[in-house]
């Protein structure tokens, strides 16, 4: 099993080789809904949460579907992007997140 990165070797990779686009594939849009497909079944208070959302592309065809969308970021900038895009987010690792707060 491979190592878990430490919180300032995921930010500094995230902020600073990660390539972020603001591009989305129609072959990503459509495994995007293949996924929510799935998740219908299991659809009970409509709340959908995406640890990692990057820039939030999955939130946004999750919300065009009717969920209630929330994600988690490590970075400023793709918490501020998402937060623009009138997604809620939540900045931090899982485990120290204080969901009730409310997001950002």
């Amino acid at each position: 099993m491979k190592d878990i990165p430490c919180s300032e070797t995921l930010n500094d990779y995230y902020s600073n080789n990660y390539e972020r686009t603001s591009y989305l594939s129609p072959i990503t849009i459509n495994r995007y809904n293949e996924i929510l497909d799935r998740f219908e079944a299991f659809r009970k208070t409509g709340n959908f949460l995406d640890v990692g959302a990057g820039y939030g592309f999955f939130l946004e065809i999750a919300r065009q579907r009717g969920w209630n969308v929330y994600g988690t970021e490590l970075t400023d900038e793709a918490v501020n992007h998402c937060s623009e895009k009138g997604l809620t987010m939540f900045k931090g690792e899982l485990q120290n997140i204080d969901f009730w707060g409310g997001g950002v």
